[in-house]
């Protein structure tokens, strides 16, 4: 008797992929379609290809193949009925449509209760509730305010609470003492914004044809405004450091305002233009335009 696996022509060790090819060559040869006198061996194919491509099937004909290899081996009496796993399916099934079905009894359907709807009146209440709890909440917490933390809205500082100094950080004009007051220009409308980037403090002095103009602390990440000034041709001179500090002095106690650590100075190379409202930023790149100074040669003026 042939096996599945002889009518595919390949061995009982063929993966699924060999399988199919099999298939696949032997269907050109005796389809229907070309062969028509082969209906029978194309069926029987068909079988063992949808047997032998079924992990489940294939292990359960393999033990059917085992089994009855062995019985032949043995020399037992093989007149004996071998069922087949459809004639064993369709007897199950047969048994049960007698048998069983009959006296199953009909299950109920489940039917999923249907929500109550929400009514407008519903939804008013929430609506007029909410804002009613959130004013209730806010008189809770006023209530439980402590009186000595109040805010005075006019100054917005704490009540008895002293501003401390050592936080203030928008000097103005230093240096002043000894490069003299600043020289503004009522009549010009030229803005020019400062950004620091340079990650350390700077004080930024500007210059026109060695005469002072203004110059500003800037704190590091902070921008400042240089407002009416004339436009033309500027120098800078940079002193960058630390935690500025309004009250320490540098240059033997002639100049005040220094930095807490170490500072350097620097003067730009060379001159740049200011004829339009701008935004120069002071950025590490900047060091390249700078050169570097002493404390005497930063602080010396041209009368």
């Amino acid at each position: 008797m042939s096996t599945y696996y002889d009518i595919l022509g390949i061995s009982q060790l063929a993966g699924i992929n060999e399988v199919k090819r099999a298939f696949r060559r032997l269907a050109k040869l005796y389809h229907p379609d070309k062969n028509p006198g082969e209906k029978e061996l194309f069926a029987r194919i068909l079988k063992a290809y949808e047997t032998l491509v079924d992990p489940a099937l294939r292990s359960a004909y393999d033990r059917k193949l085992s089994y009855q290899q062995h019985q032949n081996t043995s020399g037992q009496n093989t007149k004996s009925k071998t069922w087949t796993f459809e004639e064993k399916e369709l007897r199950r099934r047969k048994y049960y449509e007698e048998h069983i079905k009959k006296f199953e009894k009909a299950r109920p359907t489940y039917s999923r209760p249907e929500s109550p709807k929400s009514t407008y009146n519903e939804f008013k209440h929430i609506l007029f509730a909410t804002p009613l709890a959130v004013a209730l909440l806010l008189l809770v917490i006023h209530l439980a305010e402590s009186p000595d933390k109040k805010i005075n809205k006019t100054t917005h500082k704490i009540i008895g609470q002293k501003p401390n100094k050592k936080t203030r950080k928008d000097f103005s004009s230093p240096f002043s003492s000894i490069f003299g007051p600043e020289k503004t220009d009522l009549n010009s409308e030229l803005s020019v914004v400062l950004s620091n980037e340079m990650g350390l403090d700077v004080v930024f002095c500007l210059f026109k044809k060695d005469k002072f103009v203004k110059s500003v602390f800037l704190q590091k990440d902070s921008l400042v405004h240089l407002r009416q000034i004339q436009s033309g041709k500027y120098t800078a001179r940079l002193a960058i450091g630390e935690d500025f500090d309004p009250e320490k002095s540098l240059l033997k106690g002639k100049v005040k305002g220094g930095f807490a650590g170490d500072v350097f100075f620097y003067f730009t190379k060379s001159s740049f233009t200011l004829d339009a409202d701008r935004k120069l930023s002071l950025g590490r790149d900047l060091y390249k335009s700078l050169v570097q100074v002493d404390e005497q040669v930063f602080f010396e003026t041209k009368q």
